[in-house]
């Protein structure tokens, strides 16, 4: 079975996904109509979308450190003497040693001097020489620097100062040199600032770390002074949650103006999928409870990210319902629309801070099934929330950018089909009484009998390449699905009769000789080798057996080898030429790639090769192929792969009779697997 095999029947039963329309609660609607404002530490904040942040808002201060920290004055009073200065000073303290940092501020007003410790040590503040109290702020039980290393949590602390008055850092390092990243910053005297606190499960460790996150809003604006507080931990609850953001809220209050909110039920999801209606009031309870404590405070809202569970492979995006989906739809997506409208997108239904379509996008990067490609997650929230503080526009949806893209794909035969099915696998997470669904669903349709011509293009592109009986009756197969959804072309060769001559003239290719081998196989099959079991180098096979039992001389010499073999489970072949128990089990690399060496072959003769990733697994991965250092082309998808392959003809052997096969991590793939070769000696 090709790979755009079935597409058409998973397409409609996307469509027919039964999504719960996310409904504000009775009392969102005063939440948000009510232009209210609200009074904390002296400040007014309003609930509505903030005036854009400033650029410029360092305090202008002169700079003295310790003696041990001489090297690093002039880059420290560089990031003080102007306010229009963005750089990122650091110093480091030499382990056992305790040095500081002094700044003499030249204006009078109410300061935030915060910093990053990326090692261990302790630190203190002092006005004037009277120490104010410093005392760490990080969720009870967790680690104060973050656990995603160069990430870290941002300490603080807030003053009032007059102009002359002297602040000093003094830090002491522990049995390690501890590196600091000091800002001194000046809160205007009206209007928002641009300080932000991150809540939520995993958000210390993926993606939201405080120098992580503003290093990334800083490399899409280099105006940007952001400061980025964390006060995420790992394997939360909701209910979790809000009982630190009931902590959290009055330590930062006057200080972060922001309060991100993400993945704030994701563990919720992961404990009790599938959704049932009965785990929505204590969920609708934590919610308004953590936007009780965060009143004050300007929420940007993020939604589940993607997950599907239950009955389908763990990533697979054609049952979304398992997964986290409905929670989304029914618990996440009114609770923005109460509580951070601002976020919410009433033409989708949904947050405009989307993290569910992004992890879904980039589910090639999911490590565990659950948590989503940080560097991904990262970049959604520069390009809408951080976006949307600094300028007032969220810039474009990611629906419209699927939609977009398999429109300008339709006709690229290499990805039109892959494009077209991230835009189903998006429409599909959309609810269906969405108001800018019909129109975009529209769009896709317009398109499909397009997408599915130059998918067959390709195929035929591959048939004639490989001259075999399966290839060709793919490239049948897909040109017939083509006319069928009502493709009917324009000029040759992109027609339908141009296409089917390509077709009729392709000239079957026999072989005389052929050798399959099942990779950490361990049942015998006739008329099959078995390699297992995977994590041995040097030569394995000296006398590779054909299909009908006969000697071939011909060997297999593993020069990179996986990292062992990995048992597959109800694994039903769907390819004629492949018994479901050769399927059983597979070579697995999780670091780099697998690379054998066919030795024996006859020279002068070229070779056939079938090529076949295989994992019963719900982690997202893909597999490239190289046969003879060229990269070949698609990438397969292991995961419960039971049709697809790779056909690479005319091989021809080197001057010693040997073929180089790899199969390595593909694009955001997590792992590498080899588990089929079948080997055709072509007459």
């Amino acid at each position: 079975m090709s790979i755009w095999g079935g597409i058409r029947a998973a397409f409609a039963g996307l469509l027919a996904l039964a999504m719960v329309v996310p409904t504000a609660p009775a009392e969102s609607q005063t939440i948000v109509n009510r232009p209210t404002t609200l009074r904390l530490a002296g400040l007014r904040l309003g609930l509505n979308a903030p005036t854009t942040v400033p650029a410029d808002w360092r305090m202008p201060a002169t700079v003295t450190t310790s003696a041990g920290l001489t090297g690093s004055q002039a880059t420290l009073a560089a990031a003080q003497t102007a306010a229009s200065s963005k750089s990122r000073p650091s110093f480091t303290v030499a382990s056992g040693a305790t040095d500081y940092v002094e700044w003499t501020v030249s204006e009078a007003g109410t300061v935030i001097l915060s910093w990053i410790g990326q090692s261990a040590g302790t630190a203190s503040v002092a006005k004037n020489g009277a120490d104010q109290g410093f005392a760490v702020v990080a969720p009870s039980g967790s680690d104060i620097d973050g656990v995603s290393g160069t990430g870290g949590r941002r300490q603080f602390m807030r003053m009032t100062v007059a102009a002359g008055d002297t602040i000093r850092l003094t830090i002491a390092a522990g049995a390690a040199n501890r590196t600091v990243f000091p800002l001194l910053h000046k809160l205007p005297a009206t209007g928002p600032w641009d300080a932000h606190v991150v809540f939520g499960a995993s958000r210390e460790a993926y993606a939201f770390g405080s120098k992580l996150m503003e290093d990334a809003i800083i490399a899409d604006d280099a105006t940007r002074d952001p400061i980025v507080f964390n006060y995420a931990v790992a394997g939360q609850v909701v209910s979790i949650v809000a009982t630190n953001a009931a902590t959290a809220a009055p330590i930062y209050a006057g200080t972060a103006r922001y309060a991100l909110l993400g993945s704030i039920i994701g563990n919720n999801v992961s404990a009790n999928r599938p959704y049932t209606s009965g785990q929505k009031a204590a969920l609708d309870a934590s919610i308004a409870s953590i936007a009780s404590s965060l009143s004050g405070y300007t929420l940007g809202f993020a939604n589940t990210s993607y997950r599907a569970y239950t009955g389908a492979p763990a990533v697979s995006p054609t049952a979304q319902e398992n997964g986290s989906l409905p929670y989304n739809d029914a618990v996440i997506g009114p609770a923005i629309a109460a509580y951070a409208p601002d976020c919410y997108d009433s033409s989708l239904q949904r947050s405009r801070i989307d993290d569910y379509l992004t992890v879904l996008f980039n589910r090639g990067a999911l490590t565990d099934e659950v948590h989503g490609a940080e560097t991904a997650e990262r970049a959604l929230w520069v390009a809408t929330w951080f976006k949307y503080v600094r300028t007032g526009s969220w810039g474009t949806s990611q629906i419209e950018q699927r939609v977009a893209g398999a429109e300008a794909a339709a006709s690229t035969k290499a990805t039109a089909l892959s494009t077209y099915n991230e835009a189903v696998y998006a429409m599909a997470a959309i609810a269906s009484a969405a108001p800018a669904k019909a129109a975009l669903q529209t769009r896709l349709d317009t398109i499909y009998p397009t997408v599915l011509f130059y998918e067959a293009v390709r195929l035929i592109d591959a048939a004639v390449a490989a001259t075999s009986q399966p290839t060709k009756d793919a490239a049948q197969a897909g040109l017939n699905a083509a006319s069928a959804a009502g493709y009917s072309g324009g000029t040759a060769p992109n027609t339908i009769a141009a296409q089917q001559a390509r077709i009729d003239a392709i000239v079957i290719s026999s072989f005389d000789q052929i050798v399959q081998v099942g990779f950490g196989a361990t049942t015998a099959v006739t008329g099959w080798n078995r390699n297992a079991p995977g994590t041995a180098t040097g030569v394995i096979a000296t006398d590779l057996l054909t299909d009908t039992g006969a000697s071939t001389g011909i060997g297999l010499n593993v020069t990179d080898a996986g990292t062992g073999n990995s048992a597959n489970t109800a694994q039903t072949s769907a390819v004629a030429e492949i018994p479901s128990t050769i399927l059983g089990a597979t070579w697995t690399e999780t670091s780099t790639g697998i690379t054998f060496e066919i030795t024996g072959l006859t020279v002068g003769r070229l070779y056939t090769l079938w090529l076949m990733p295989s994992r019963t697994t719900g982690t997202a991965s893909l597999t490239r192929f190289i046969v003879n250092g060229v990269t070949q082309s698609p990438e397969i998808s292991p995961v419960n792969n039971v049709s697809n392959y790779l056909v690479v003809p005319n091989v021809a052997p080197d001057a010693g009779g040997k073929i180089t096969v790899r199969a390595q991590r593909g694009v955001s793939g997590a792992f590498a697997y080899m588990t089929v070769l079948r080997l055709l000696r072509q007459q």
